[in-house]
């Protein structure tokens, strides 16, 4: 399955709009799994959505994740929500996102409990800033082409609606291994018991690839 998925980021397509890992229970995915499968990410240039939510990331995997940052020039959203990265990922985030990236519009590191909140608010902070001049730059250049009689860029218009828009809209790959974190039933409570297993069946559901829209999936 892990093949599969590098071999559909690795290719580029261009509907391909949104990879969710979320629910990744312990031992689901190797370092090495995980760093081959992110450092496809890194030349992608249509993804604009990463979502690891409760998907056991720490700072080996965090800093796999920022080191892609620095190639990828597409992504806008990245969710690691509800992991057990710490300061130090928050850090290498930060000096990429100043230094190597000006795509990326949003990153959720909320639910780290091992983050500082101090430093979970700075960053915050600082991607609302990040985003801001981002949508100022964008209506600045297209005033610009407008002023000059230019006909409408595309692509200034693409990223404008994306933050809180809904997933069935894009075109995306998932690998499930909790399906309550996908429909939104998930409990964070219940994590540790549950290890992503399906809830009521007591059984590893291990990774599970689906391929298509978020809405009308099918299983490969």
């Amino acid at each position: 399955k892990w093949a599969e998925l590098y071999y559909r980021i690795d290719s580029n397509s261009s509907s391909l709009r949104e990879l969710i890992l979320d629910g990744l229970p312990p031992g689901c995915m190797s370092a090495e799994e995980a760093s081959v499968v992110i450092e496809a990410l890194g030349t992608n240039t249509s993804i604009k959505r990463f979502s690891m939510r409760y998907a056991q990331v720490d700072d080996e995997i965090a800093s796999h994740i920022a080191l892609a940052l620095v190639e990828n020039t597409t992504l806008t959203q990245l969710v690691l929500e509800g992991n057990s990265m710490t300061d130090v990922s928050v850090r290498n985030f930060y000096s990429v996102l100043r230094k190597s990236n000006e795509s990326l519009r949003l990153l959720d590191a909320s639910h780290n409990p091992m983050i500082n909140a101090d430093v979970a608010e700075t960053l915050d902070q600082y991607m609302e800033q990040r985003a801001l001049k981002r949508m100022l730059n964008l209506k600045a250049e297209k005033a610009k082409r407008a002023a000059k009689g230019l006909p409408p860029d595309e692509s200034l218009d693409e990223d404008e609606d994306e933050e809180g828009s809904n997933p069935v809209h894009l075109n995306s790959i998932t690998v499930v291994c909790n399906p309550s974190i996908i429909d939104g039933t998930f409990n964070p409570k219940g994590m540790v018991k549950m290890r992503g297993a399906s809830p009521g069946s007591g059984q590893d559901m291990g990774p599970t690839l689906f391929i298509g829209r978020a809405s009308k999936t099918s299983d490969v």
